[in-house]
């Protein structure tokens, strides 16, 4: 994985104890945050399991409000593409999948749309990578881009913020409609509907519903310094920033919401201080985005699922601890928080649970289908 945010951490000049365990490892490598949304009541809540708080507060507090699952095993490939593949289909990636390549099986989406005929502004993901992977639709017999989803991906849309922010006040001036240009183009830039075109092709448009959001998202006047408590100093946050503005958008209205985060992806470059500090400013970002979602009633619709796509290295592998390869048992073990409206706050210790049952508890709690999931796959019942 080489798709890290240049900005995301200042490693402060403290010394971290490097872990033992791959318990201690609690957030994984790329959490995510998933939003699927209808209409029901709010649950109980519970004391707080014991976690790592010093280093993942927020995510401690979280956990006495939702089901929490701290071993949730990924038996597919464990590259990023292919655990975000696993979550959204049910199924593990295949070994020869080539990396350009539409997945085999449907997705949750083209599950929920198929099922209900809902356009495509309801199933959104927002991600930061440059990954050449199409993911808003499969290449599965009977689904497809009639289907789809919709992706954005918000690396592009940082740079574009930058740009909104630097262009000028003044469209008169040559600066001002060059940088708008640059904007726009680096806004257009897709995979996704890119993978979909005829050769030669021009690119499809994005939905109206899409493409004014983005766009006001943007606007001078509307770009915000903080998200909440936070500053929007870094790719992630500007991520989760869109998210919530996606949720509170009466036009978009999305049933599914996958947010992929990025930021703790910088263990690559060998810095465990700045893994660490790279977690603790995500899990202030998610503590704070879900604490919005709350205050602004939004929970009471909507049902969070947190969970990074893989985990790291256990120290005894070889490999070291910033990696994530496929042969080691401490990088298919991660943890899964869900706040759902209606499921009780709970700590399931007892029993694994694997990552690819998450795609049939998304669509058992919209109340449609997913017959194409792989053998043995089923909601998982603290949930549903």
């Amino acid at each position: 994985m080489t798709t890290v945010e240049t900005a995301e951490t200042r490693s402060p000049a403290r010394s971290e104890p490097r872990p033992s365990s791959r318990k201690q490892r609690w957030p994984g490598a790329c959490p995510g945050v998933w939003t699927t949304r209808r209409m029901s009541g709010a649950g109980p809540s519970a004391p707080p399991p014991a976690a790592p708080a010093s280093v993942i507060p927020s995510l401690v507090a979280l956990a006495g409000k939702g089901v929490l699952y701290p071993e949730m095993r990924n038996q597919g490939r464990l590259d990023h593409v292919a655990a975000t593949g696993q979550i959204l289909n049910g199924r593990a990636y295949p070994a020869g999948q080539k990396i350009g390549e539409r997945l085999p099986h449907p997705t949750i989406f083209e599950y929920y749309r198929k099922a209900t005929q809902a356009p495509a502004h309801r199933c959104l993901v927002l991600d930061p990578s440059w990954h050449p992977v199409p993911l808003d639709h499969s290449a599965a017999q009977g689904y497809g881009a009639a289907f789809g989803g919709i992706v954005l991906r918000t690396r592009r849309a940082g740079v574009a913020q930058m740009l909104t922010v630097q262009m000028g006040k003044n469209p008169k001036d040559q600066a001002y409609r060059d940088a708008e240009a640059l904007k726009q183009a680096l806004l257009d830039e897709d995979f996704e509907r890119a993978a979909n075109q005829e050769a030669g092709a021009p690119m499809d448009p994005l939905p109206a519903e899409v493409a004014a959001f983005r766009t006001d998202c943007f606007q001078r006047e509307q770009v915000p310094q903080k998200f909440g408590r936070l500053r929007l100093d870094c790719g992630d946050a500007l991520t989760l920033f869109m998210a919530h503005q996606a949720l509170k958008s009466r036009a978009l209205d999305p049933a599914i919401l996958c947010v992929n985060l990025h930021g703790p992806d910088v263990a690559h470059r060998g810095s465990y201080v700045g893994y660490v500090d790279a977690v603790r400013k995500l899990d202030g970002l998610v503590g704070e985005f879900v604490d919005i979602l709350d205050k602004e009633k939004l929970l009471a619709t909507t049902a969070v699922v947190i969970t990074p796509d893989v985990g790291r290295d256990l120290e005894t592998s070889g490999g070291g601890w910033s990696a994530h390869r496929s042969g080691d048992l401490g990088c298919r073990r991660v943890f899964a928080l869900i706040l759902a409206p209606g499921a009780k706050a709970k700590l399931v210790d007892q029993r694994i649970v694997d990552q690819a049952d998450l795609c049939p508890t998304i669509g058992e709690w919209l109340g449609v289908p997913t017959p194409e999931v792989g053998e043995g796959r089923k909601p998982l019942t603290e949930v549903v």
